[in-house]
């Protein structure tokens, strides 16, 4: 991970979780959408010609966040799959198989 990436995670770690805990907002679909993002620039392996970046991820949630979502859980593993799809090609990253994400109350 290149050292400025590196440092702006640092940064969100240290500015983000603990507002989020003090104000207990509800949690938005955006908000997932980003850490996958994250995910894959923080596991993307290039090879010679491309870069690849995983494709199948699991987001783990606190069971009342996922409660929140409500009937659309289904729908929204749906859609943050197309965001990581639309990512991975707005970057010209390689992808081995079509974005799969799971929702898990954790």
């Amino acid at each position: 991970m290149p050292v400025l990436a590196a440092i702006e995670r640092f940064f969100e770690r240290l500015l983000e979780r603990p507002s989020a805990r003090l104000f207990r907002t509800r949690l938005q679909p955006v908000q997932l959408q980003r850490r996958i993002e994250r995910a894959m620039e923080a596991e993307r392996l290039a090879a010679t010609d491309r870069t690849l970046v995983p494709n199948r991820f699991t987001v783990r949630l606190n069971p009342e966040d996922l409660a929140g979502f409500g009937d659309m859980q289904v729908s929204l593993a749906s859609e943050l799959a197309d965001g990581a799809l639309t990512f991975a090609r707005a970057h010209h990253y390689t992808l081995v198989d079509r974005p799969q994400v799971m929702l898990l109350a954790d």
